[in-house]
């Protein structure tokens, strides 16, 4: 994906910026990390029967169904 603004870069590249040449930022990187997991930990949670419900409808396999 081209982006020309820093703000419109997509999570994963943005955690990977804290990575350099010469070292890398351990701390910045957990937390952003750590942040950028939370919004889809957060819809999975609310969402979470309904991905269940849709594995099951792909023969996902739940004993008894």
């Amino acid at each position: 994906m081209l982006v020309t603004t820093p703000g419109m870069k997509p999570t994963s590249i943005a955690v990977l910026s804290y990575s350099g040449a010469y070292g890398t930022l351990y701390n910045d990187t957990f937390a952003a990390g750590m942040l950028a997991s939370i919004i889809p930990l957060a819809i999975f949670v609310f969402l979470g029967r309904y991905f269940i419900r849709g594995l099951m409808a792909l023969g996902g396999g739940g004993k008894g169904v």
